[in-house]
């Protein structure tokens, strides 16, 4: 009931917000939807859930959704916005295994997203070509497409917002004396994970660990070539850092450890470079990140950009000892060919992830094995702390099967080492009717520290098709058909229907 109570203040003081700022002439714009999913298996389909901020990931949902915001003035030189997200409605559940360690047997939960959900709260400010913003707001890559692509590796649209902080630069700006040559774009987030309950929820209470308290920092540096010239290159980086919190480790249903990390000023300060926090850990936290290069050329009519993104997860990854592991894609924007207007290909590897042993001798005093050996990088999993994932979607690239599809309750990404090809196309059949087609084939052999005798493999294809301005209004509707087959995690096939009405409150002068 409070959470109710909560969420009807918040839309009650968004709707005053948006009224007051209405009259003195200011944007506010708003989207309200209704969805509607319906799949043959336990959850929905691999493009009915995935890139889409985990909002949908059960086999059967109703959900109404109403987000409202003020974008920023891009024009001004100081300038303002504000946005709120909220959903509530049903969906489906879907039965876990949990051990009961009084009477060492398994026993099922029934588990499924919370009824109402605060998808975006946040306001944000700019001053010439810095801005700032404080909340949760949903994002995506800063260089792959969202809506073709398979996902970035360390920033996709896959996974709920993280709320927290977030400074950085307005788009690229260009670098002093250079004479707009080159061009820098980047940002800073510091966030708390708000997702204990649902670890807590889900989680077997028999092997592995799981942490609550999780802080994350996200860091990004892109540099780019003159924007105005056919040919542009952009190369940087992307680091994120989970630290703090407290960890539990379980084996056989028993408590084998608690530590309590907790998190001082200067931890925040570790975190961000990373280095040493002075005991046994030879870095503070868990730091994952990726190697980004785009070369995009534009001729007549058509823009053709090939990129890449080469995971790491510690220093033998930075260094590129990961062999052929990253994505590697293609993508082709038509301007005027309205049939075809985008059109992505791309390859994801991860098998190598620096050979299978990881040796660190200082972890064994007294060893007489010497030499390290830094390998099993294990991609998004951690001994200390939980997957890289938020309410049990990967926060990278969906492709790599979330932690939210375990129904035996493992809290961890079980196929990490895998390879993937990835389609997806988009146009416009009539000025009112596009369509988006994706498909994608992937084929895992478990992970580094926990390989399949067995490689597993699934099959993912959506056909989705989209009536904007029904009627000459803001009326939007959209159909989606899905399917998978194969056992990442199971064989499904099912559609969602979307309803939505998209406006401006300038419109009315309350």
């Amino acid at each position: 009931m409070r959470k109710l109570l909560s969420i009807r203040y918040i839309i009650l003081f968004s709707l005053a917000l948006a009224s007051s700022y209405a009259r003195a002439g200011d944007t506010i714009v708003y989207k309200a939807s209704l969805t509607a999913t319906g799949a043959s298996g336990k959850f929905a389909p691999y493009f009915l859930a995935s890139n889409r901020h985990g909002k949908i990931t059960q086999a059967w949902n109703g959900v109404a959704e109403l987000n409202m915001h003020k974008a920023l003035n891009v024009g001004s030189r100081f300038s303002y916005g504000y946005g709120v997200g909220v959903e509530a409605g049903y969906s489906s559940s879907v039965p876990y295994e949990r051990f009961d360690v009084q009477s060492s047997t398994w026993h099922s939960v029934d588990r499924h997203p919370s009824r109402v959900m605060l998808g975006s709260l946040y306001g944000e400010v700019k001053y010439r070509s810095i801005e700032a913003c404080v909340g949760m707001k949903e994002t995506g890559s800063a260089m792959l497409s969202d809506r073709l692509s398979s996902g970035d590796l360390v920033h996709s649209a896959n996974a709920r917002p993280v709320p927290g902080v977030k400074v950085g630069f307005h788009d690229f700006q260009d670098v002093p004396f250079t004479n707009g040559w080159l061009q820098i774009d980047g940002e800073l987030f510091y966030g708390r994970f708000a997702d204990d309950g649902w670890w807590r929820k889900y989680y077997n209470y028999y092997n592995y660990h799981i942490a609550d308290g999780v802080w994350l920092v996200y860091r990004r540096a892109y540099f780019r070539s003159k924007a105005s010239k056919p040919l542009r290159v952009t190369v940087g980086a992307q680091c994120a850092t989970q630290f703090g919190g407290s960890t539990t480790t379980y084996a056989g249903g028993l408590v084998q450890s608690v530590q309590h990390r907790g998190t001082s000023f200067r931890d925040f300060f570790k975190a961000f470079l990373p280095i040493s926090n002075g005991s046994e850990d030879f870095r503070i936290g868990n730091t994952l990140g990726s190697w980004d290069m785009r070369a995009d050329y534009a001729l007549r009519g058509i823009d053709i950009g090939a990129y890449f993104q080469w995971p790491w997860e510690d220093g033998s990854g930075m260094a590129k000892r990961n062999g052929f592991d990253g994505l590697w894609g293609l993508e082709i924007r038509l301007k005027s060919f309205k049939p075809v207007s985008g059109l992505v290909i791309e390859y994801l590897d991860m098998t190598n992830q620096s050979g299978p042993v990881h040796w660190a001798p200082d972890y064994v005093p007294g060893t007489t094995l010497t030499s390290p050996a830094t390998g099993a990088d294990d991609y998004y999993n951690n001994v200390l702390y939980n997957s890289y994932a938020n309410y049990g979607m990967v926060m990278g690239t969906p492709m790599v099967m979330s932690p939210i599809y375990n129904v035996d309750g493992y809290p961890a990404v079980a196929f990490n080492r895998l390879r993937g090809i990835h389609l997806g196309i988009e146009g416009r059949i009539t000025p009112q009717m596009e369509y988006r087609a994706l498909f994608n084939h992937r084929k895992a052999w478990g992970s580094g520290y926990i390989p399949l005798l067995n490689p597993v493999s699934s099959t993912s294809v959506m056909v989705e098709a989209a009536l904007r301005s029904i009627f000459g209004s803001g009326l939007n509707l959209k159909i989606s058909l899905a399917g998978d087959c194969g056992k990442m995690p199971g064989d499904t096939f099912g559609t969602m229907v979307t309803l939505s009405y998209n406006g401006s409150l300038t419109q009315f002068r309350l």
